[in-house]
């Protein structure tokens, strides 16, 4: 799901385009067909771009008729899948306000980008069990239209059970977590749970709503999921100051529970998945375990480079120099993998857009900012950084009203390639003293920047590529952006470390960072005074406005993608 950055994310971040489904009916018989047959078009993305959901057709199949759940039954099932997007998208961001606080518990700053990194590897990586990177065959039962591997390959329900159970593990992990590390692997955990749920919500949404309904509850779906996602900084603030950040991770678990027993309860397939009784040797094959085990272990060992590298140990120390090949090495593995797999090139490159790295790294440091270096509580921080929410939210209206007047994307995808450079700019500026009315605006500017050309890609696949190509372009998309995170987050922790300890020594060089961190940073303020608190102060300043240079340079590399993506209009008919 690819969305923009509002803390990381918005409407289509949680979002997998819920019509990128084959058509349910076919030509060799199903229960639904849409009218047109031309494209297959997401409704949550067509109502933000036209207001309005064009009426579909619905033809029924006399043999295959599949039967929507009405009345009680629709209500529990659609409340479920709505907690379940809630819990999943909070996690997203509810952290970038308690990372201050955690820090300070686990005594250590050196693995903030852990905290990220792992659950957005562990989700963009779990993605090659859930999502079929191949082209989806001609589906020939209503059950086809489900894309995920493991979806397609054993049951529906069971298979969103266990990824639910999953998270809730790694939530309990996270909130019980007596060590820094042990944290870090509650979030993978969670990460790989939600993976799973994400591409389950809408799976099953798609065989409880009918076609004719799909565009209002999609809409619904993608509010709740922009709700969740935006009010996770101002909400982990508000539990990290009242009742502890690991109340972060304990309130998932009955949300969750109550959800599993809901879809135990109430959710039944509308008929079988064959390829439930395959040999269990078959449905191993199917799945892409080779893929997984290739990419994991390669992008580890590049962040685990980026993590030691320069401070543990020197760049050309052999640990790092054999990371770094075992990084390239898998990672040519890997690549070469997936070219084999696939018949011809599906999509051109040019459409990865650098955004949601360089939204998510500016969401997790300026909080921090906030709280060390303007000394602002941690609820008061979540408030402060909600001017990117608001001109993210603004912004996204109007982009997709833009692109449906003009019926092109490709300029307001320039206009956000230029805006939010100028705005991750102007944060590299931000100092001690800075005014409060500067930094609001600051946010609100890079914000409406990023939003009003963020839903370009998902509308160029639409629109360039041919109907059964587009899922393969949409799971690319949400790939390249849940890796984009995982990666940029560990590069600024880089920037930040290295920066933050030559400017110690520079401002304050009676202090170390170990000190610092056995203090924690929440609690600089009353423990130091005078120059010295000054100069501690200059030196975080320093270190966290030098990652925001990273975003600028992200964000200025989307504009290689936006000028050549090429002008086409979303009212030419696909041929």
């Amino acid at each position: 799901m690819a969305s923009p950055s509002v803390n990381g994310h918005v409407t289509n971040t949680l979002l997998p385009e819920l019509a990128h489904v084959p058509s349910l009916g076919t030509e060799s018989g199903g229960d639904v067909a849409f009218a047109k047959g031309a494209t297959s078009v997401d409704p949550a993305t067509e109502i933000a771009q036209t207001g309005t959901m064009e009426p579909l057709e619905i033809v029924a199949a006399p043999n295959d008729e599949i039967v929507y759940p009405t009345g009680t039954k629709f209500a529990v099932v659609a409340m479920a899948l709505g907690l379940t997007l809630v819990i999943t998208g909070l996690d997203f961001s509810i952290l970038a306000t308690a990372i201050p606080t955690i820090t300070q518990e686990f005594k250590t700053t050196a693995d903030i980008g852990w905290y990220v990194a792992a659950f957005r590897l562990s989700f963009a990586s779990v993605q090659f069990l859930f999502v079929n990177f191949e082209r989806p065959l001609q589906p020939s039962s209503v059950l086809s239209i489900l894309q995920g591997k493991l979806y397609q390959n054993f049951s529906l329900k069971i298979v969103f059970l266990v990824c639910c159970v999953i998270f809730e593990l790694g939530s309990l992990i996270c909130a019980t977590a007596p060590s820094s590390t042990a944290f870090v692997i509650g979030r993978a955990v969670c990460g790989a749970g939600a993976s799973g749920i994400i591409q389950g919500i809408f799976a099953i949404a798609v065989l409880s709503v009918s076609v004719r309904d799909r565009g209002l509850y999609g809409g619904i779906a993608a509010g709740v999921e922009a709700i969740a996602l935006s009010t996770g900084p101002v909400i982990g603030g508000a539990i990290t100051q009242s009742a502890g950040w690991r109340w972060c991770f304990y309130m998932n678990l009955p949300i969750g529970a109550v959800t599993i027993i809901l879809i135990i309860a109430f959710f039944d397939l509308p008929q079988r998945n064959p390829n439930v009784d395959l040999p269990w040797k078959e449905k191993i094959k199917r799945l892409d375990l080779v893929g997984t085990t290739l990419f994991i272990p390669s992008i580890t060992s590049l962040l685990l480079a980026l993590q030691y590298g320069g401070t543990k140990y020197s760049w050309n120390n052999p640990r790092i120099i054999v990371l770094f090949i075992v990084f390239g090495t898998l990672l040519g593995m890997f690549a070469w993998l997936q070219y084999k797999k696939q018949d011809e090139a599906t999509i051109p490159p040019r459409i990865f857009f650098l955004n949601n790295a360089a939204m998510n790294l500016i969401d997790y440091y300026l909080p921090l900012y906030f709280q060390t270096v303007k000394q602002v509580s941690v609820a008061r921080s979540g408030v402060l950084s909600l001017p990117i929410t608001v001109g993210l939210g603004i912004s996204l209206f109007i982009g997709g009203a833009g692109t449906t007047l003009s019926g092109y994307y490709t300029p307001f995808m320039i206009v956000t390639s230029v805006l939010a450079p100028i705005a991750a700019g102007l944060l590299t500026t931000i100092k001690v003293d800075a005014k409060l009315a500067n930094l609001l605006g600051y946010q609100a500017l890079l914000g409406f920047g990023s939003g009003i050309g963020f839903q370009g890609p998902q509308v160029a696949v639409q629109t360039i590529l041919a109907p059964n190509d587009v899922p393969i372009g949409i799971a690319i998309i949400q790939f390249a952006q849940a890796l984009g995170p995982a990666l940029s987050v560990p590069i600024g922790q880089l920037i930040y470390t290295t920066q933050l300890t030559t400017n110690l020594k520079k401002y304050a060089p009676a202090v170390n960072g170990t000190t610092l961190e056995n203090i924690g940073l929440l609690n600089i303020g009353s423990q130091f005074q005078g120059s010295e608190l000054a100069g501690i102060l200059r030196s975080y300043d320093k270190a966290i406005t030098y990652t925001f240079y990273l975003s600028v340079v992200l964000t200025c590399l989307t504009l290689v993608g936006s000028v050549g993506i090429g002008w086409r209009s979303v009212k030419q008919k696909q041929t």
